[in-house]
């Protein structure tokens, strides 16, 4: 029987990691529609250089957003007594702070003025 609980515990956790991931996505495709509705506009003329930086801003904002959308799941898995799905939820956020803060290091030489 402990198996078991193990089992639902670890579905759970997945269950809250994918919620995060679906939260992810759908603030990226608003990220992605907010500057390409810009580009076509005509108000980003940009090269490389300039598209990197912007890549760096952007994984700051993922960063920041998720805010909008992590803490409000895990209130709402913890008081719908799903523990182990709000810490699927932290470790997807941790996750993504993780990466995202490699990636921003990575950029951040496109985004200093040189």
């Amino acid at each position: 029987m402990a198996k078991r609980n193990g089992f639902r515990a670890l579905i759970h956790v997945l269950m809250g990691m994918l919620a995060v991931c679906l939260g992810h996505f759908l603030y990226f495709i608003g990220i992605v529609a907010a500057t390409s509705g810009l580009e076509w506009l005509g108000w980003l003329v940009m090269d490389i250089f300039d598209y990197m930086a912007l890549m760096g801003a952007l994984f700051c904002l993922v960063i920041v957003g998720q805010l909008i959308y992590v803490r409000p799941l895990y209130r709402y898995f913890r008081r719908k007594g799903y523990p182990n799905a709000a810490n699927g939820v932290v470790i997807a956020a941790l996750i993504t702070v993780l990466l995202g803060g490699g990636c921003f290091l990575v950029l951040l030489p496109f985004l200093l003025p040189s």
